[in-house]
């Protein structure tokens, strides 16, 4: 059976949307042959993640990439190929911690680039050959370019699907500001993680997240242009603020990466 004949139906699961801040103007400062390159880093580091997902028996997160647009899908499923429960909260686990991947890797290229997004669950289907449907990627599309700022925020239906105990620090609640929409108070991807849950010590996560602090505010350079700085603002507040509680719970992160404190 091909997969276009393969039945679908239409589940429940989780999906983000993400782009980079200022993918434009980063063209016309580096050049298209370095963001391709870049491009090609981050596109290479949603698939490695996806491939390790399935071999730890996490299932496999469905992925593309358009430009500088990534898309990432996973459907909940009562039984999955090895017989275990892939509850929605989970789906939304495996999203959160890809989209922090995500942010680490394309804050260490050359250029850096700065990632904002939305994470929504609801009713979904998402196919091999990438073809996605339904009320999650149809809420992550929409949300997607509405941060005023370098943030992947979580929708109040994909927030409510995680336990409690995986809210923070993984993702970390914050008056994420909107274009035309005001403010709302959501749980934002913690760009920290995966540096803190890699570093030896509380020291030298601390270290390390403030030389990635640096690399992700590099992409907004020098502007007078009231939007860009608006956007700026915005998301050096939030860098510091999760780099503070990052660098606080860093043997937290550490158990909950299962790498001890």
């Amino acid at each position: 059976m091909t997969t276009s004949e393969q039945p679908l139906d239409l589940g429940s699961g989780a999906a983000a949307v993400l782009d980079v801040l200022g993918f434009k103007a980063a063209r016309k400062v580096h050049g298209a042959a370095k963001l391709v390159s870049s491009v090609r880093r981050y596109r290479d580091g949603v698939r490695r993640t996806a491939e390790m997902e399935a071999k730890f028996g996490r299932g496999e997160v469905t992925t593309a990439t358009i430009s500088d647009t990534v898309i990432m899908a996973r459907q909940a499923a009562e039984k999955d190929a090895d017989g275990n429960v892939v509850t929605l909260g989970a789906t939304v686990r495996q999203l959160v911690l890809a989209a922090s991947q995500l942010v680490t890797i394309a804050s260490a290229g050359s250029p850096a680039l700065a990632f904002r997004g939305c994470i929504a669950a609801g009713e979904l289907v998402a196919t091999p050959d990438h073809i996605f449907v339904g009320q999650a990627i149809d809420e992550a599309a929409e949300l997607a370019e509405q941060a005023l700022g370098a943030m992947v925020w979580l929708t109040p239906a994909a927030s409510s699907a995680l336990a409690v105990e995986e809210k923070t620090p993984l993702t970390l609640e914050w008056p994420v500001r909107l274009h035309d929409r005001g403010e709302v108070t959501a749980f934002v991807v913690n760009p920290f993680w995966l540096s803190a849950a890699l570093a030896g010590s509380a020291e030298s996560a601390a270290e390390t997240l403030r030389a990635t602090l640096s690399l992700l505010m590099q992409p907004f350079g020098v502007s007078h242009a009231i939007d860009v700085v608006q956007k700026q603002q915005n998301t050096a507040r939030f860098l510091e603020y999760a780099e503070n509680v990052t660098v606080s719970r860093w043997g937290e992160i550490r158990e909950s990466a299962g790498l001890g404190g």
